[in-house]
């Protein structure tokens, strides 16, 4: 994958975004129904395209959804980072994959000589990341990823606000729910080469996640 091309590709996607021109108002007929839904606040399944030229399953209503049916990307700034750091046979790590975008994003930038391994502990957001995941050079799992090996108490967000999951210490959250927790010095124990980038997005537990994977 030429990764300078999809480079250019994100800064066209963006440029045509933020002036809101012809382009942008074709892209936008074909999620009309998810932003109608999220008008309604509904929260329903949708698939959506992608700047990369894949289509991805979200949410309509929830947080990074929303971003993804209006503009095709998020996290621009974690996006133009894969873009320049991962390419042609790397290997890479997703803590926290929610929907799946970024392991989308890899899976492409690395191509099938390169691997891409996942987590996201949440039932349902795990549900949805391997419906985007399947059959792509991606292995997805359902862990939380820490310091230990066992299990983990999980604040469980209804959809809307299920990117903001997170391990907890208590139970004082509102929706609490139990899943099994890894450290990656367990979990890539037996990989075959070095890992060469770890995308990490678990909502303040990240220091929790560098002391497994010492």
């Amino acid at each position: 994958m030429d990764n300078r091309k999809l480079f250019q590709k994100l800064l066209k996607w963006i440029k045509h975004n933020d002036k809101g021109d012809l382009v942008c108002y074709l892209r936008r007929l074909f999620v009309m129904p998810a932003i109608m839904m999220q008008k309604l606040n509904m929260n329903k399944e949708v698939m959506v395209p992608l700047f990369f030229g894949e289509r991805m399953k979200v949410v309509s209503g929830e947080t990074v959804s929303s971003g993804l049916i209006a503009f095709g990307y998020t996290e621009v700034a974690l996006t133009a980072l894969m873009l320049n750091e991962i390419t042609e046979g790397k290997s890479v790590i997703d803590i926290g994959a929610h929907y799946g975008y970024e392991a989308m994003l890899a899976a492409k930038l690395v191509g099938n000589s390169g691997t891409v391994v996942s987590f996201e502990p949440n039932p349902y957001s795990y549900s949805l990341a391997l419906k985007n995941l399947s059959g792509k050079n991606c292995k997805l799992y359902n862990y939380a990823v820490g310091s230990y090996n066992g299990l983990a108490k999980m604040n469980n967000n209804n959809v809307a606000n299920s990117a903001f999951n997170s391990v907890v210490n208590d139970d004082l959250a509102d929706r609490i729910i139990e899943v099994p927790m890894v450290t990656l010095d367990s979990i890539l124990k037996d990989r075959p080469k070095a890992v060469d980038f770890i995308k990490c997005d678990v909502e303040g537990f990240e220091i929790e996640v560098i002391k497994g994977a010492l």
